[in-house]
């Protein structure tokens, strides 16, 4: 949330500077257009990552979901000891002890 926040705001920052020089002859059309690229490139940049990250969740998930284990944390994750809350992205452990491991955390056990 704090980052689309930050986003919108670097938007809105740069629609300012836009507006405000765009009749002012010190500031060139040019430079407002590679102000624009620029913030459309960190945009273009943060969404991959942010999918990138999504894909290897989902990978994870999907490994879980067949039967597969996973490793957190020096523990051994698996349908049988813990359960996924998708709310919250972690496995919470069955037992009586309260374990709980972000699935960032996470990688397929080879």
């Amino acid at each position: 949330m704090i980052k689309i926040a930050l986003f919108i705001s670097i938007i809105l920052f740069v629609l300012f500077l836009v507006l405000k020089f765009k009749d002012d002859e010190k500031v060139s059309n040019t430079t407002l257009i590679k102000m624009l690229l620029l913030v459309l490139s960190m945009v273009g940049l943060h969404q991959y990552q942010t999918n990138q990250i999504q894909d290897g969740v989902t990978s994870l998930l999907n490994s879980y979901k067949s039967g597969k284990t996973l490793i957190c944390k020096d523990r051994e994750i698996s349908q049988k000891n813990y359960t996924y809350q998708s709310g919250t992205m972690v496995f919470l452990s069955k037992k009586e002890t309260i374990d709980k491991f972000p699935i960032q955390d996470c990688k397929l056990k080879e």
